[in-house]
């Protein structure tokens, strides 16, 4: 018996090992967002060709970063995406917003603002409303940890200084 390959199921046979190589080659440069985005979802649906349901999210969502920032609601909304494709691409962006917070670590944030404006807008951008958040620092200007303390509106947030 011979282990089945995923790559040579279907129509398609070869596509995915296709892609998989162009991305490993370069790691994504030179490729389109709907070839990325197609990519991510091999990992969560196997046996169908993913391609067109990549080009129907980057169509209802402008761009990665508008798939990343899609709620779970909106991605359900999409014919083709289930559950397991919708946790992977919640997890990427998680992922994205724990690494640039773990390069934030033991980093003097008033050397490198930049990072922070990195970091703030992951933890904040697709939320559908305001929040405010609180980076909390030690002595030496360094992150000790983060939180967001107060939600709003879709267009403001209430913030004491109490």
């Amino acid at each position: 018996m011979y282990p089945i390959q995923f790559e040579n199921i279907g129509l398609n046979s070869g596509h995915r090992a296709r892609i998989r190589d162009k991305f490993l080659k370069a790691y994504g440069i030179g490729m389109h967002d709907y070839e990325v985005l197609e990519f991510l979802l091999t990992f969560a649906i196997p046996r169908r060709d993913v391609k067109p349901l990549a080009k129907c999210l980057l169509v209802r969502f402008k761009n990665l970063n508008g798939v990343l920032d899609a709620s779970q609601s909106e991605l359900e909304g999409v014919t083709g995406m289930g559950k397991h494709s919708i946790a992977l691409i919640k997890l990427v962006k998680e992922m994205c917003g724990m690494y640039l917070g773990g390069r934030l670590i033991k980093k003097d944030l008033f050397s490198d603002p930049e990072s922070v404006v990195q970091f703030s807008t992951m933890k904040l951008s697709g939320l559908p409303h305001e929040a405010f958040m609180v980076l909390f620092m030690n002595t030496q200007n360094e992150i000790l940890a983060n939180e967001i303390v107060n939600e709003g509106t879709v267009d403001q947030v209430a913030v004491y200084p109490r």
